[in-house]
């Protein structure tokens, strides 16, 4: 992602599909931001098998949620020029994590 301010060798290959993938959605919906809505719907995504286990334990409907979150996504602006970039959000998410994983003593932010 071209905005983000986060070294990207401190996120593993998944961790750096799903932030892809992400971008790629906001761009699919010419959306001017990538947003926390994209990193959960790339996530859900590539770690489909996960995701819906999770929800599951949780009494939670995999694609209802999945739906819900989508449906969110249509307050995002518009892009109006370039490629999207990351909001304050998701900028602060990733770089929680990637301090988390150096806090656990790991080198690199997982995507899950």
């Amino acid at each position: 992602m071209e905005h983000l301010d986060v070294d990207l060798s401190k996120l593993t290959e998944g961790a750096q599909r799903v932030i892809a993938r992400a971008e790629d959605e906001a761009r699919r919906r010419a959306q001017d931001l990538v947003t926390s809505e994209h990193l959960f719907i790339a996530f859900a995504q590539s770690e489909w098998g996960l995701y819906a286990r999770v929800m599951r334990d949780l009494g939670v409907n995999p694609d209802d949620l999945l739906n819900a979150v989508a449906a969110g996504l249509t307050t995002v602006p518009q892009l109006q020029s370039g490629s999207p970039r990351p909001s304050e959000l998701t900028q602060a998410l990733i770089r929680r994590s990637v301090k988390a994983a150096i806090d656990a003593g790991r080198e690199q932010a997982e995507s899950f």
